[in-house]
């Protein structure tokens, strides 16, 4: 009998209701990682624990908001006798085995680490490998077994970002960005078609390489990817005109949209996160965009450390102003997630510490049901009040 690898992502995510169960990407690459270099390995997708046997093998991978639920469902795994690896961004920020029933620990990229860590190359304990030079290295995730294609609509080209924006953690999770190649990218993407009708491209900014971006719209145009995909997407900043004009590119390849993290309507605010754009570059973007035919799916955070009320009404403001533009506009309050210039600057503050309740990072803000008593301020000039009312305002289809 073969020796089971279990891959789970725990699912206490609030993510408001309606939302489908949301498949990690990671594991995705590493059933694929394994299944095509350790195939003595039998990999399996959230199986119950109770199926498992003593010696066999599970993966955990988990962000802030579900390591509670990552812990609780260890300590099963442990009384299994299942070697257990935890991975993902939260431990990547957070690494520390004591006191938890994970055997070995994964910093950052994962899917070398897990190679060498099943084939007996390292003893129990934290591990971190080299990046991924070549990440065509990598075979095409396996969305059939975590998850199936039709909720795997989803393609990453790329991972990092190099900017430092205050309340992101990517540059901490992947280094240095690094890209799949345009024809890897393409590739992906068409084992999508025909299982569901919406294409989008993950990356944290997919124009930032305006030559590559350019080659992959290129080969969307040339396979007809417009006829294949009724709705395609991409996350794209808000500088993104800065080196060529994207509209053309982004209409022959048959994008419906794009996704920008807009942030704030207050410079001061975008200054002090290191947004590195500013309002009026936020207003010029939106307003080609959506002459051009490309909608704008726009998302907005809230509650930044010395945010005033006016900076947030600042913020309804812009909101307002563009509430014919949108696709889609979001606000939320924003986290202090480990791995985040705000993590460090709350951790000061004695708002977190390394022992806190990780659930008090776990919150859907637009849900009704969510209760205002746990979220952690950052700003001393703000009042749970200020905050509530701008997400009922949202709430409220203002824009």
């Amino acid at each position: 009998m073969s020796t089971k690898v279990a891959l789970y992502m725990p699912q206490k995510l609030h993510s408001g209701k309606g939302v489908p169960v949301w498949h990690s990407p990671a594991l995705a690459y590493f059933s694929a990682v394994i299944k095509r270099d350790l195939p003595q390995f039998e990999v399996v997708y959230n199986p119950p624990v109770n199926t498992l046997s003593p010696g066999d093998w599970a993966l955990i991978t988990s962000v802030t908001q579900n390591y509670n639920a990552a812990l609780e469902l260890g300590e099963q795994l442990h009384k299994q006798e299942i070697c257990t690896v935890i991975g993902g961004p939260h431990f990547s920020a957070l690494p520390n085995l004591e006191n938890t029933p994970f055997d070995f620990g994964v910093i950052g990229e994962g899917e070398l680490a897990v190679l060498k860590i099943l084939c007996g190359d390292y003893a129990p304990g934290i591990v971190k490998e080299e990046q991924i030079e070549d990440l065509d290295w990598l075979p095409i995730a396996d969305r059939g077994t975590i998850g199936g294609y039709k909720a795997n609509n989803w393609v990453n080209g790329s991972r990092g970002c190099p900017f430092k924006c205050a309340f992101c953690s990517s540059r901490m999770m992947w280094g240095r960005t690094r890209y799949f190649s345009p024809q890897r990218v393409i590739e992906e993407a068409e084992t999508i078609i025909g299982h569901s009708p919406y294409l989008y491209f993950v990356d944290d900014n997919f124009t930032q390489d305006a030559d590559r971006f350019i080659e992959i719209c290129d080969l969307m145009e040339q396979r007809q990817f417009k006829k294949k995909f009724s709705q395609i997407y991409a996350n794209i900043r808000a500088d993104a005109f800065r080196k060529i004009d994207i509209l053309p590119h982004l209409r022959r390849a048959g994008f419906k949209g794009v996704a920008i993290g807009m942030e704030s309507g207050s410079n001061n605010t975008l200054k002090k996160i290191r947004k590195g754009v500013t309002v009026e570059k936020n207003q010029e973007t939106i307003d080609r965009l959506h002459k051009g035919g490309i909608g704008v799916v726009a998302s907005f955070v809230t509650g930044m450390p010395d945010e005033t009320k006016e900076e947030i009404e600042s913020t309804k403001e812009f909101l307002v102003k563009n509430k014919e533009k949108w696709l889609i506009a979001v606000i939320y309050p924003v986290m202090p997630f480990p791995g985040t210039e705000l993590w460090d600057i709350a951790k000061k503050d004695g708002l977190v510490s390394e022992d806190m309740n990780w659930d008090l990072l776990n919150a859907d803000m637009t849900s009704r049901d969510w209760d205002w008593d746990k979220y952690i301020i950052l700003s001393d000039k703000l009042t749970k009040e200020d905050l509530q009312s701008v997400c009922a305002y949202y709430k409220r289809g203002q824009y």
